[in-house]
């Protein structure tokens, strides 16, 4: 993720006179090509204009149009990780100011009552699973949660090994107590969507939410190589 992050702040917003320099270039060749197709503007077909415009002035060859796609595809992959991993940041530090005053002290602890909450006790494993933690850190916030008297452990009566563990009065009653900042937060996360555009939005993060479920369940240990192949090609 630091990779994205590093070339997006490097490569594609830059700290040099020399990439200022190819900014404003592009800018440039933008403003002509909007001018010169007033609607119905892609990155590929922009792309694509600008080879057409610049070849034979030091450009090198001609990208061919799969070329152009292919690149406009691969750029924008890179741009989805940096975005979600923005939006991400931008809803940890609102939740953190929502915490701020509260008896819960992360997001995780939160989470982990709000799940109990609305799906009943759960083993341990499942209910760190579900967050997509390592198990270490998830039963640090469960021994958090335990020692705040905010969750109850007992043992499974289907498995004597294996420990369960519910919702507590008092866990109930501070989740209570956060729900109306929690809210806060996702009013201000989902930012100025309104109902239409997270009515678009909502089916695409769930196509893509289950995509990562089935890899995270299966190939979690695979290599990226291995993921690539069995689940793009």
């Amino acid at each position: 993720m630091l990779f994205f992050l590093f070339y997006y702040n490097t490569v594609v917003v830059g700290s040099t006179s020399g990439t200022f320099k190819l900014l404003g270039e592009l800018l440039h060749h933008l403003e002509a090509y909007e001018a010169s197709a007033p609607s119905a503007h892609s990155l590929p077909d922009f792309l694509a204009w600008v080879q057409r415009r610049t070849v034979g002035q030091g450009a090198g060859p001609a990208m061919s149009e799969p070329e152009i796609r292919q690149a406009s595809h691969a750029e924008g992959n890179i741009m989805l990780t940096i975005l979600i991993t923005y939006l991400y940041r931008y809803a940890k530090h609102y939740g953190k100011k929502a915490l701020a005053d509260s008896s819960l002290s992360t997001l995780d602890e939160f989470s982990f009552l709000a799940t109990l909450r609305f799906r009943g006790d759960l083993t341990k494993s499942e209910l760190i699973h579900l967050h997509l933690l390592e198990l270490t850190s998830g039963i640090e916030i469960l021994k958090r949660l335990e020692k705040k008297g905010f969750v109850e452990v007992f043992p499974d009566p289907a498995d004597r090994r294996s420990r369960r563990v519910r919702i507590s009065y008092a866990g109930a009653a501070a989740l209570d107590a956060i729900m109306p900042q929690m809210n806060q937060v996702a009013r201000i996360v989902s930012g100025n969507l309104g109902p239409e555009g997270l009515t678009r939005l909502m089916p695409l993060l769930h196509q893509l939410n289950a995509f990562h479920s089935v890899i995270h369940q299966e190939d979690r240990q695979s290599e990226l190589e291995t993921i690539t192949e069995k689940y793009l090609s």
